[in-house]
């Protein structure tokens, strides 16, 4: 059996941001140690910093490696999760559409929506960066 090949690959978040988020949860953990070292109470507060820091780092991954998209020359396998996997061909698909999502911090994401031939409606989001892959998937649908 032929190996499907990869055309694009979709994914939730950036993987540009891990190495920032990463170098400042470093920092913050540094200057976190360093204060409760020196006996000072303001500790508490960058400790809480570095803990949200490290969660949404901690997030970040988890978009990466488990939500994606992955498109292939006759379909694509849609992963909203962990547990969840679900392969589409084009033909099953009775209609797609992409939106724009404008945020207030002046960011803009695409979302790729589509429903199946049977009436279920799925949406993905994935960043701008990315939109060629979903402009591929529209010309194979809607074509």
């Amino acid at each position: 059996m032929k190996e499907k090949e990869l055309v694009f690959k979709l994914s939730k978040s950036d993987k540009s941001v891990i190495i920032p988020m990463l170098i400042f949860m470093i920092v913050t953990g540094g200057i976190s140690l360093w204060l409760y070292l020196s006996d000072n109470g303001f500790f508490i507060f960058t400790l809480i910093f570095f803990a949200f820091i490290t969660a949404l780092l901690i997030h970040a991954v988890y978009c990466i490696c488990f939500i994606k998209v992955l498109i292939y020359e006759d379909g694509f396998l849609y992963q909203p999760n962990i547990f969840t996997k679900r392969y589409f061909d084009y033909s099953e698909i009775s209609e797609a559409w992409d939106t724009q999502k404008h945020y207030p911090n002046n960011t803009v994401t695409w979302c790729f929506n589509f429903k199946t031939v049977d009436g279920q409606q799925f949406s993905f989001v994935c960043p701008m960066n990315q939109s060629d892959g979903i402009d591929y998937m529209l010309d194979k649908i809607n074509n």
